[in-house]
């Protein structure tokens, strides 16, 4: 039903054509590889999506860009009944673009239509109840609310960070097919045109309770290719150019006026086996794949030597057991595991990357490559965004899948990741050690002593790294063209905050 509503985004889609390509002086232009098809936050998440819609719809909780949580609308918190409620105070004063107050029942909202039935049924799925174990959302007065949930969960705070808060006046009477292409809330930005896969174009907020932007107006223009996003940069056609390779590094220091903007990341990058595919459920299988990739190779010959492997599935080292390494480049032992598990070497392995993934494409090759040189029938296959997604989230891709995960090295949501269920878990790791994972994720879920869960996280880790759900890849740079008007630099997370930029003076 999701299909049918995006079939109808181009109805309500916002008209107008795209005024001046070239920047002006109060207008920052941003070319990113790809904008979403639609913007409901019920359906489907993405951080493509996520980039637009938290310049216009505000955060209960928020990230700065070293990780650090912070309270936003919901000013700060309490447990209480067990620690099964968290009760949360809503900063006073605050409104929607429309006007409507930011209030707990206004707020409540958000929530109810998370539960829509309507919405449900047309294939809504945010993912927030499932992660929290979600009971019940309770106005206490005009600026209190308590979120319970089934279990004790010390992740509902982080959590919130991807809860969008939307405007009730709007929301209430929007039709499907309407909410699909209008974002409405209360954010530093609004949006004033949305072309789906297009473009996006904001306006300031002057009322913003944290402070007006210093940039009044923003386009943000879907530019695929890496070397039309650098051009548009040199032409000054735009202001940034996001997405970018560590080869471009070069090219961008070699243009006058324009700065190399770089953030090591948390995000992690790995291979997703489909292990409801018989031929991927014995784990010597994928140890094999692990062992058969010479990433030092890649590294100097697609990452100039930025990149920084994964040991497991963690966004940094914090509580990792520093005696754990990275799988080592072992071509003879992968080819005895494979031998070992029977492996069919010449059924085809598909590696799904999504057509959005910029300079990860490459790399997606280069392991086919490697993983030819063995004699598995590997081929890297090019999936457009909107298709990869739901590949994804339907668990229907074949061999395996490329994603980019997001993360600031909270260990327990790192964990995550490997929740029964959960959207971006697309691996059907079912066994019995993927139960054992799951039980002590379950646990660790309801600690919220640190030190306990540093113990448990190691743990965790060595259970990942034995049965390997992932080719565990690497973390990435965010590199990014900026125009030296502008004072801006990536996060660690790759998320975007418009309202962070500002004009050099």
């Amino acid at each position: 039903m999701f299909a049918l509503i995006a079939s109808m985004v181009g109805l309500f889609a916002t008209s107008g054509a795209l005024a001046q390509s070239t920047p002006s002086h109060d207008t920052l232009v941003v070319a990113v590889p790809s904008l979403p098809p639609e913007l409901d936050p019920d359906f489907g998440e993405s951080g493509v999506k996520g980039n637009v819609l938290r310049q216009t719809l505000d955060l209960p909780t928020w990230y700065d860009h070293r990780g650090v949580l912070h309270g936003w609308v919901f000013e700060s918190w309490e447990l209480i009944n067990d620690d099964l409620t968290w009760r949360f105070t809503i900063r006073e004063g605050l409104t929607f673009h429309s006007g409507t107050p930011v209030n707990a029942e206004t707020v409540k909202f958000t929530f109810d239509r998370m539960f829509d039935d309507e919405l449900l049924a047309l294939g809504a799925n945010n993912q927030f109840p499932h992660r929290v174990g979600l009971v019940d959302v309770e106005v206490v007065d005009d600026y209190v609310l308590d979120i319970t949930t089934e279990e004790p969960n010390s992740l509902v705070t982080a959590r919130l960070y991807v809860v969008y808060l939307v405007d009730p006046a709007f929301y209430s009477e929007a039709s499907p097919a309407e909410a699909a292409t209008n974002a409405r809330g209360g954010g530093p930005y609004e949006i004033v045109a949305f072309v789906p896969d297009d473009y996006v174009e904001f306006v300031r907020n002057d009322d913003y309770w944290n402070g007006a932007p210093d940039i009044e107006r923003i386009v943000v223009r879907a530019v695929p290719e890496r070397s039309s996003r650098i051009a548009m940069l040199e032409t000054g056609e735009v202001d940034i150019a996001l997405d970018l390779g560590p080869d471009d590094i070069a090219i961008l220091e070699s243009i006058p006026g324009v700065n190399v903007a770089a953030t090591e990341s948390s995000r992690r990058i790995g291979l997703h086996f489909n292990q409801a595919e018989a031929r991927f459920q014995d784990k010597r299988v994928r140890q094999a794949f692990n062992y058969a990739i010479d990433f030092d190779e890649i590294n100097e010959t697609l990452l100039y030597g930025l990149g920084s492997r994964l040991k497991t599935y963690r966004g940094t080292d914090v509580c990792s057991d520093p005696a754990l390494e990275p799988y080592a480049y072992d071509p003879e032992r992968a080819l005895a595991l494979l031998d070992e598990a029977g492996f069919p070497m010449d059924e085809e392995v598909l590696l799904h990357v999504g057509g959005h993934a910029g300079h990860r494409i490459q790399v997606v090759q280069a392991i086919a490559s490697q993983l030819a040189r063995l004699g598995i029938n590997a081929r890297a296959q090019i999936t457009e965004a909107s298709v990869w997604t739901q590949l994804i989230g339907n668990r229907s891709f074949e061999g395996m899948v490329e994603i980019d995960l997001g993360g600031r090295g909270v260990p327990t949501q790192d964990a995550a990741v490997f929740k029964f269920g959960g959207f971006w878990n697309p691996t059907s790791w079912e066994d019995e050690a993927a139960h054992e994972f799951n039980a002590m994720l379950d646990v660790m879920e309801t600690v919220f002593d640190p030190d306990v869960v540093c113990d448990m996280t190691k743990d965790l880790e060595a259970l990942a790294y034995e049965h390997a759900p992932w080719l565990f890849l690497y973390h990435p740079l965010e590199i990014a063209g900026v125009n030296e008007r502008v004072v801006w630099a990536p996060r660690i997370d790759a998320q975007l905050f418009w309202w962070t930029a500002s004009w050099a003076r």
